[in-house]
C-alpha cells in the first residue's frame, strides 16, 4: 500500500445524503510539506478538499473532527464543474479518498 500521506482536519465533516439514498462526507484536510532552505527549515501547509462516499462517509463523519489526524492510502484528485448563479462556469479540484487508516 502506497501512503499519501498523514493529514489533519481542518474543519469537522458533514454528511450529506442525496437523491437515492447514496450518502457524502465533505471535508478539507490540511497536509505539511516542508522546504529545505539555507537557513533553517519552513513548513507550509496546503488545504484540500476532500469526499468520500457510502458507508465510509458516515464513518469519517461519525468518528472524525477538526484537528484529528488521518492517514490517507488512495485517494483520486477530480476536477469538479458548475453553473453559478450569475451563469458563469466554475471548477475546482476535490481529493476522492479512496483508502485511509485512523491514526
Amino acid at each position: 500500500m502506497q501512503c499519501y500521506g498523514v493529514g489533519r482536519f481542518v474543519e469537522t465533516p458533514f454528511l450529506t445524503e442525496l437523491d437515492g439514498g447514496k450518502k457524502v462526507c465533505h471535508f478539507k484536510l490540511c497536509f505539511p510539506e516542508v522546504i529545505k532552505g539555507e537557513e533553517k527549515d519552513k513548513k507550509d501547509w496546503h488545504y484540500l478538499p476532500c469526499v468520500i462516499w457510502d458507508t465510509a462517509a458516515e464513518y469519517i463523519c461519525k468518528n472524525f473532527t477538526e484537528g484529528d489526524p488521518i492517514e490517507i492510502i488512495n485517494a483520486t484528485a477530480r476536477k469538479e464543474r458548475w453553473t453559478n448563479s450569475k451563469g458563469q462556469t466554475r471548477s475546482k479540484i476535490v481529493f476522492r479518498i479512496n483508502k485511509f487508516n485512523k491514526i
